[in-house]
């Protein structure tokens, strides 16, 4: 799929600005989520949430090393305990006026959760080529400090992501919503 955003639009432009507006984000890993949320906020003006973020708050509250498998964890396990929106309810907390975006949503609950807490909203999907992705992966491990990422568990994150296995994610279901 591609991304198509029409934002020279009348229509678009009239909506963002008059009416309170929640655009969602969902993608594969290093497809560029980040990026589409930083552009809107700088084009904009709105606010920027994230899923990501809010899990790394309560890792970091935690005590717990930041890293891809101890956040998945940590998600997964949180959503068992405390109900599969535990996610979307800190990210609806830090909501007030004005517009957001919302990115990292990797999950159908969190897809259904936004919509019960705020009604519809605009869900954009990103995707781009695996060896490029596996580029922006292998650069932000070294700019990070950590040990280099190999093509084979490159493939093995993103196929946890896509599919749902092992605390991975629900990639592939959310971008077919988009």
């Amino acid at each position: 799929k591609k991304l198509c955003l029409v934002t020279n639009s009348p229509l678009f432009k009239l909506s963002f600005f008059l009416i309170g507006m929640l655009i969602g984000i969902t993608g594969t890993i290093r497809a560029g989520k980040t990026e589409l949320a930083n552009w809107l906020v700088s084009e904009y003006g709105c606010k920027r949430l994230g899923f990501g973020d809010v899990v790394r708050e309560e890792a970091e509250n935690r005590g717990i090393e930041i890293d891809r498998d101890n956040l998945q964890a940590l998600g997964a396990r949180l959503r068992e305990e405390e109900g599969i929106y535990v996610w979307v309810k800190r990210i609806v907390e830090q909501v007030l006026d004005g517009d957001y975006v919302i990115e990292g949503i990797r999950y159908i609950e969190d897809i259904n959760g936004l919509r019960k807490s705020f009604g519809e909203f605009y869900l954009l999907g990103i995707d781009a080529k695996q060896d490029l992705r596996y580029e922006r992966a292998v650069a932000l491990a070294e700019l990070n400090g950590g040990g280099y990422l190999t093509w084979e568990e490159f493939l093995e994150q993103d196929r946890r992501d896509r599919i749902g296995i092992e605390n991975g994610q629900e990639t592939d279901k959310c971008l077919k919503l988009a």
